[in-house]
């Protein structure tokens, strides 16, 4: 069943019970087309205060039929007028004395440069005047021309779409609508009772991406493809915007630039695309398809679609300024409401900042949210895996059990440095990702699979995987405080971290080193590729100490620094081995290439600190992988 064919239906079952639609009141264009009257033929026979032409008369002076209203046809009229809806803000009785006037207006030929309208005096009460929308005279007359337009053209419309009444109607349908959803349903009915279409669409600004334009509804075709978008400094939709009139895409289909934008249009049925402009702002864009006629579009329709699209324009704005504005709010209030919970969980671990607190007040915070299975990581003071450090109570994945832990260097971290939270992981079964850290018994307890991770200088100190809630109607809910829970428990954590470490008894830092040229190791053997390190050593640094103090000493090892680093490429790294003793790793480097560095760094610091009382004595060592030893052990043996 067509468009026109549900509307006739849904049109006959409101008759049938009685009432009356939007077809019943609008007089179109064809009917209101049909009074022929000529003011300037009109004889002196004046009935109620008002001129009347003489019965006599047949025609005009143009020889067209004058149309009469008798005394009982002006009575209907008036008595239709007056039942007019009272709400509307128009006065019956003017409405009425409209009426009869647009009854024997005179309607001038199509080669007059000017045309005189009868329009009725509207008495608005100044309340409700804001609301009151007067359509606007249309932009340009005939098919859309591609170059710039000017106010002064001789193309431009001589005429404006006249039934007042169809118009008045028409806006307060419109004004009745409160969702994008109604508001497209009656205007799509209207335009289809009016001029009759095959289908109707309507375009807005993406509220996620201001730079796309979606089709937000449709009627009379199926749009399959979801992600169809247009853009607003590009295309056809570009030239809309510049020229705010009528465009008929048929005038774009030998245009070779813009053959995948025209086809774009045709895919959704697309024959015109009717601008709603409103105070300058492209507010939305209604396409139309062709007419169910068949039939070319007449100038007059496009007059009544301009006018239709001006007091359209308006209630698109409120429309969308209220969904904004809801935006807005919901989100202001989702904040507000986050802020507090966010302070009660800071003054519970404030009562007792230790690990066991932390994970008693996360705990409870996620079961009120309906999480039941989680995992929060954070990076291990080595920096080669993640571990499990707050879980639910029952731990559904044996997190505590298996000594759990995802490896820095997994796709599954790699994952988590593209996108932004939360990074979605849709076919949990099939995940490779999925499978390369967890096990089979472990993704049998994910019913979802949510990551939401700390972002911090381009490393990534922790996340929090979501894998299973109670009500999914609440992800929304869980998504917007995860993020924010997430950008707030992570420092904390890392700052109780902090000082835990100094209240350690034993620390070991060489282990953390040993594990970070291992990984390194490890690569250059997987790329087949040489790894260099460099040993320096300074001999007399404790004379030179003793000589100059701590500040001077201080300052040398700070120039040391400076001096490696300028020179180091990416994937280079260097650390303080020793109280004398800097260890740089070259992946990818041989000894040919690291000797030369090695003499150069070493001469420079030498001649910068430079003092009479004392020669600096720096000297250095190389072991290359996998000449002097194939792992970070026989390579320290060969130059420590």
């Amino acid at each position: 069943m067509g468009l026109l064919e549900k509307a006739l239906q849904f049109k006959n079952e409101l008759n049938n019970r009685g009432k009356e639609t939007l077809i019943d009141k609008i007089i179109g264009p064809a009917e209101t087309g049909m009074l022929k009257d000529t003011a300037s033929e009109i004889k002196e026979n004046r009935i109620d205060g008002e001129t009347r032409p003489d019965r006599g008369d047949t025609q005009n002076a143009d020889g067209e039929p004058i149309v009469y209203l008798d005394d009982e046809e002006l009575k209907e009229v008036d008595r239709k007028s007056r039942a007019f809806d009272e709400d509307s803000g128009l006065l019956a009785e003017e409405i009425s004395a409209g009426t009869k006037k647009n009854a024997i207006a005179e309607r001038k030929t199509p080669e007059s440069d000017e045309r005189d309208y009868d329009i009725p005096d509207i008495d608005i009460d100044e309340t409700d005047r804001e609301d009151v929308i007067i359509p606007k005279s249309p932009k340009l007359r005939g098919e859309f021309s591609g170059g710039e337009t000017d106010a002064s053209d001789e193309s431009l419309f001589k005429g404006i779409f006249s039934d007042y009444m169809t118009l008045v109607e028409n806006y307060r349908e419109l004004s009745k609508t409160e969702t994008i959803e109604s508001f497209f349903e009656a205007l799509s009915f209207i335009i289809m009772g009016q001029i009759g279409v095959s289908s109707s669409s309507l375009l807005l600004q993406d509220m996620d991406n201001p730079d796309k334009w979606r089709i937000a509804e449709s009627r009379g075709i199926t749009i399959e493809e979801a992600d169809l978008d247009f853009s607003i400094y590009s295309g056809i939709l570009a030239k809309v915007d510049h020229h705010r009139e009528i465009i008929d895409i048929d005038s774009f289909k030998d245009d070779e630039t813009l053959t995948d934008d025209f086809y774009k249009y045709i895919s959704i049925d697309a024959r015109l695309l009717i601008p709603l402009v409103y105070r300058e702002e492209l507010a939305g864009v209604v396409t139309i398809g062709d007419k169910i006629t068949s039939e070319l579009y007449s100038d007059e329709e496009k007059d009544y679609l301009y006018a239709l699209g001006d007091f359209a324009a308006s209630r698109l704005c409120s429309i969308l300024q209220l969904n904004r504005n809801a935006r807005e709010n919901d989100s202001l209030e989702k904040t507000i409401n986050y802020a507090r919970d966010l302070e009660n969980i800071y003054e519970n671990i404030g009562v007792r900042p230790d690990e066991e607190n932390i994970k008693q007040v996360i705990r409870s915070e996620l079961r009120s949210l309906g999480v039941e299975c989680f995992g929060i990581f954070m990076r291990s003071p080595n920096f080669d895996r993640y571990l499990p450090v707050i879980y639910e109570r029952e731990d559904y994945l044996l997190y505590g059990e298996l000594d759990f832990s995802i490896k820095s260097k997994s796709h599954f971290l790699s994952f988590m440095q593209e996108g932004e939270s939360p990074l979605l992981i849709e076919d949990i079964a099939h995940s490779r990702i999925l499978s390369e850290a967890f096990n089979e018994n472990q993704m049998s307890h994910f019913s979802i699979a949510r990551l939401y991770p700390f972002r911090l200088g381009g490393e990534i100190p922790g996340f929090i995987m979501v894998n299973r809630v109670a009500d999914m109607q609440r992800i929304h809910e869980i998504d917007f405080k995860m993020k924010r829970l997430s950008s707030h428990i992570f420092p904390l954590m890392i700052s109780i971290e902090n000082q835990s470490i100094k209240s350690r008894k034993y620390i070991d830092n060489v282990e953390v080193i040993y594990k970070k040229i291992d990984d390194e190791i490890i690569n250059a053997r997987n790329l087949g590729i040489p790894l260099t390190l460099i040993l320096f050593s300074i001999k007399n640094y404790k004379r030179y100490y003793n000589l100059y103090g701590v500040d001077e000493a201080k300052k040398l090892l700070e120039q040391f620094e400076k001096t490696v680093r300028i020179r180091l490429s990416d994937g280079d790294f260097c650390v303080r081995y020793d109280r004398h003793k800097v260890l740089l790793v070259l992946p990818g480097k041989d000894k040919k290439f690291a000797v030369p560095l090695a003499n150069a760094i070493r001469n420079e610091i030498v001649q910068g600190f430079r003092k009479k009382e004392i020669q600096l004595l720096l000297t250095f060592l190389t072991a290359e992988f996998p000449d002097d030893g194939n792992n970070v052990y026989s390579l320290m043996d060969a130059i420590d």
